[in-house]
């Protein structure tokens, strides 16, 4: 008996071989053709049900398709490679796990901003980092006037009740629950926010430094994020809403600075870091690295 390599038997009889089925191949070039016409024939009997296949099958199904984002219904979020030829889990492997919503639509993603749910719990540089990178990516492809807008503010002011402090104890880590800015209250999104005198420092020498008194006047007089946001969209151009996030991110990053890496920037410094991201929006994940430029912020 004569023994053939199997992959030389498999081959076409054009070529001088026995043209025999590769059906572990030809099994998934038919599962694959059913990923296709999902997204193609919506009349079909089995449209909405459960295409067969394994996590193999939706790689290479990405791998060799690119989506245009219309209406954002059909396309997944985290799985398909919608956001300028990338795919989103495949930028973003550490917070694609801590992420609570894995298989959701680009439109409801965006719109309702549910991606973010569960990237609370980010907590190493490397998570950080991919966050950074994806948010880039986001805010390149969503128009940030649109109804759609992608707001890095609602990382840190996810809504939660309970503070902050009590996210890192979860995971072990020792952490107090009062305000790591002014060590008198209870670390809330308000507070961290808003209302904390370290915070109400960098949104006043945000004011006056970069000649936007607003943001420092509804920063003081709003009762919770809610009520500030709706304030500041309402009556202040795209600018100072640009402003308004960036200085919200780098306060968060300064306080994940304080509770995770035990280094502390001065208010100035944070300003310093502001002024920086707003300068070089294509490359603000540079903040994991900007204590290390010069000039250098001087640390307390």
């Amino acid at each position: 008996m004569a023994l053939v390599n199997w992959s030389t038997v498999c081959r076409p009889k054009r070529l001088g071989d026995l043209g025999v089925l590769d059906l572990q191949r030809f099994s998934r070039a038919l599962r694959l053709r059913w990923k296709w016409l999902d997204w193609t024939d919506k009349e079909c009997p089995w449209a909405g049900t459960e295409i067969p296949g394994d996590k193999d099958d939706v790689a290479l199904f990405s791998a060799s398709t690119t989506v245009a984002i219309g209406n954002g219904l059909t396309a997944n979020f985290w799985n398909d490679r919608w956001l300028d030829g990338h795919v989103p889990r495949l930028l973003a492997l550490d917070i694609f796990s801590p992420c609570s919503r894995k298989n959701i639509s680009v439109n409801d993603a965006i719109s309702n901003n549910k991606w973010l749910r569960g990237l609370h719990r980010i907590s190493d540089i490397s998570q950080l980092r991919q966050f950074a990178l994806l948010w880039n990516q986001l805010q390149q492809a969503v128009d940030c006037e649109g109804g759609s807008q992608v707001q890095i503010l609602h990382v840190a002011v996810a809504a939660r009740p309970d503070p902050y402090g009590q996210q890192p104890c979860i995971r072990g880590i020792p952490h107090d629950d009062i305000c790591c800015f002014c060590d008198q209250a209870d670390e809330t999104p308000t507070h961290l926010i808003l209302t904390c005198p370290f915070a109400r420092c960098v949104w006043t020498m945000v004011g006056n430094i970069l000649g936007l008194p607003a943001l420092a006047t509804n920063a003081q007089t709003a009762t919770s994020i809610e009520h500030w946001w709706d304030d500041l969209t309402s009556c202040l151009e795209r600018r100072a809403k640009k402003v308004a996030i960036y200085t919200v991110w780098n306060i968060w990053k300064e306080r994940n600075r304080r509770v995770f890496e035990h280094h502390s920037l001065q208010e100035a410094a944070i300003l310093y870091l502001i002024k920086q991201d707003l300068s070089l929006p294509s490359v603000s994940a540079s903040w994991l690295s900007d204590v290390e430029n010069e000039p250098e912020p001087e640390p307390d």
